[in-house]
């Protein structure tokens, strides 16, 4: 699952650039494949804490899904209270995401 979050995250990276420059690409598809990472950081988060034998990633794991969280709160909170430099935010938590995931990947294949 760590590699697959890595994956929608680097897409994500693609998707916010082809919608930024014009590749015919629109930000409602950010969006839903954003959406649809929650469900490798959750599996990811369920296996973590009920498997024993994955204890030494708990605390990573439980750090990938609190950034997340931070990755809608910087949009919702920067486009509500118009607040752009805390929005300008998410491309740099993203990249932490994508660090962490891939940390996690790399654990799973030893």
């Amino acid at each position: 699952m760590a590699i697959l979050t890595s994956a929608g995250i680097g897409i994500q990276f693609d998707l916010a650039g082809m919608a930024i420059f014009g590749g015919g690409v629109d930000w409602d598809v950010h969006r839903i494949v954003g959406s649809l990472i929650t469900l490798p950081i959750l599996g990811m988060l369920a296996q973590a804490f009920m498997s024993p034998r994955l204890i030494a990633v708990r605390e990573l794991t439980a750090v990938l899904a609190t950034s997340y969280l931070l990755q809608i709160a910087v949009v919702v909170v920067g486009r509500e209270v118009d607040m752009p430099l805390v929005a300008a935010l998410h491309p740099t938590n993203g990249a932490l995401m994508f660090g962490i995931s891939v940390r996690l990947a790399f654990r799973s294949l030893r």
